[in-house]
């Protein structure tokens, strides 16, 4: 019985979609950072980040600081991400797809992502304390939660990494094997 054939892999979709996580994770930086030093949208900026609606916060120079500071670092683990899936699809789009170094890209790629799905829910809720230490006694919010999103994105990224990791072992199995015949 012959096998199905299996389409190439599609080295310019590859090339497209890896400069498209550049241009996204270079502009999630940039919005962010745009939220937070636009002074008429740092409001925007603090309620977004910490999950709040109608919540009274309290914005002073030092918080809108440190509220840039804690969602740099989740915008610095997504774009962490995102730079890491750029690599894989690169080196996809040269060819390299049955190697050991592209299944530990996956792999890496994998613990990015599910890195983005632990930093989240931290710099939301260290977000949400920031915005509100500065209301008057009683009314300070400190959320902690993890939402389906987040759950989801820490499942894929755990399966991307096992995905990785058995890639990179198949690699390793197959160049030993042919260096034995």
């Amino acid at each position: 019985m012959a096998r199905p054939s299996i389409p190439p892999l599609n080295a310019r979709l590859c090339r497209r979609v890896s400069a498209l996580t550049l241009v996204s994770g270079l502009t999630f930086f940039v919005a962010n950072l745009a939220l937070w030093l636009v002074p008429r949208w740092t409001d925007t900026a603090a309620r977004l980040q910490a999950n709040l609606q109608t919540e009274p916060i309290t914005l002073t120079p030092s918080v809108q600081a440190l509220g840039l500071l804690v969602s740099s670092l989740s915008m610095a683990t997504l774009f962490w991400a995102l730079w890491t899936a750029r690599r894989l699809l690169l080196r996809l789009a040269a060819g390299d797809v049955l190697r050991h170094e592209t299944g530990v890209r996956l792999r890496q790629f994998g613990v990015a992502i599910l890195a983005y799905a632990g930093v989240a829910p931290v710099t939301t809720s260290l977000t949400c304390f920031l915005v509100t230490m500065g209301n008057p006694p009683g009314q300070t919010i400190i959320r902690l939660g993890i939402s389906d999103g987040t759950v989801v994105l820490a499942l894929v990224g755990t399966v991307i990494m096992v995905i990785g990791s058995v890639l990179a072992e198949a690699a390793q199995v197959a160049d030993e094997h042919r260096q034995i015949i």
